[in-house]
Parts: C-alpha cells; structure tokens; sequence
C-alpha cells in the first residue's frame, strides 16, 4: 500500500485500533510507522489517546462497579433520585450515574420478570415441551438408526433444541426454574423416543 492509501485506511480505525497497532510498531514498514503518526498527531498524540483510553477504562470499571450495586438490592422498584444521591462516583457525572442506575434497574427488574414462575410458564412450557421432545426425539431416533453411534454434538442439539424450543414458547430463560426443569425432562423423554425409535426400526 502507498503512504496515501495507509493514512486513507488509519483514518478510519478507531482510536483503542491506533493503539494497538502503535504497541505493534515494529511489525510495520517505515510507511506504515509514517502514515501512523501522522494520524496520531492529528487525534492529539499518543498520549492523549492513551490518556482517553485510560478515562474509558475507568468509566467501564465505574458503571459495572456501580450496575453491580443496583444488582445487589434486594428489592425493586427503587426511588431513582433517592439512588442517584446515594451512590457517587469518582470519574461519572450526575446525569451518567443517573443514567447508569436507571438502566441497571431496567435490568433487574427484567430479571426478576425471568425469574418468575408465571400461568404463561406453564400454559406455554408443557406443551413446548412436548413439541421440544418429539422434534428431538425424532432427531435422536433418526442419529442412532443412521449410525448407530451417539455423537456429542448431536446431544448437545438435542438440548439446545428443548431449550430453545420451550424458551421461544415461554419468554422466560435458564435462569427460570421452571424452564430449566422442563428442558431436563423434555430432553431425557426426547433421548428415550430417540432409543426407542432405534430398537423398533433398527439400524438403516
């Protein structure tokens, strides 16, 4: 590439990008080191970049320090200003840690909502579980016909399949205990039909 053609494409990498390529520096022609530093000066230099990536560092270890906080409280919903004045931060503004104990709660009530045993549980997960156990089941059955043999990743569709059947049914994930019980179950049925599919036909 020309010199024009590496500050075109230098230009266009974000500044974490620069930097990484400037701690690989000596991996790089003389071109290259050139159109690099001509970038660079015009972000401000090295050391301004390195500087802006250590704020970034800092407010990502800030807002996962003060989302874990929220996380953390027992109950929800929580006053959001009552929180905003209660929890500080060294490097976030009022309104950055407002907005970060907002979406926090977002996130944890979200989470409480997965996490209940709700009719829709039960109305939607059994009969996705069956639907969930003869899809897999079929898939089992047709694996052990065909080769004879259990393959691993086949097992592990056969989860996945139950899992993600009775998950799009329900709405509710792994963290649902009624989910994660009817994915066992849909599964240790779906390996079953699978055998039994395999000792009544036989090997094809």
């Amino acid at each position: 590439m020309t010199y024009q053609e590496l500050v075109n494409n230098y230009n266009n990498y974000s500044d974490e990008q620069l930097l990484e390529v400037y701690d690989r520096l000596g991996d790089y022609s003389s071109e290259a080191k050139e159109a690099l530093f001509y970038i660079v000066k015009g972000r401000g230099g090295i050391d301004i970049l390195l500087k802006n990536k250590e704020e970034k560092l800092r407010d990502t270890a800030e807002i996962e320090r003060i989302q874990e906080e929220v996380m953390a409280l027992k109950k929800v919903p929580f006053d959001l200003d009552f929180l905003s004045q209660s929890i500080s931060s060294d490097s976030l503004n009022e309104a950055q840690i407002k907005d970060v104990i907002q979406n926090a709660l977002e996130e944890k009530s979200r989470d409480i909502e997965d996490r209940k045993l709700k009719p829709r549980t039960f109305i939607a997960g059994i009969p996705a579980a069956i639907l969930a156990t003869i899809l897999a089941g079929i898939m089992w059955g047709l694996q052990l016909m065909w080769s004879g043999r259990m393959f691993l990743i086949i097992l592990i569709g056969v989860i996945l399949l139950c899992y993600g059947t009775i998950k799009a049914f329900t709405k509710q994930s792994y963290k649902n205990a009624a989910v994660i019980t009817l994915t066992i179950i849909s599964t240790l049925m779906a390996l079953l039909m699978g055998q039994v599919m395999f000792e009544v036909f036989g090997r094809q």
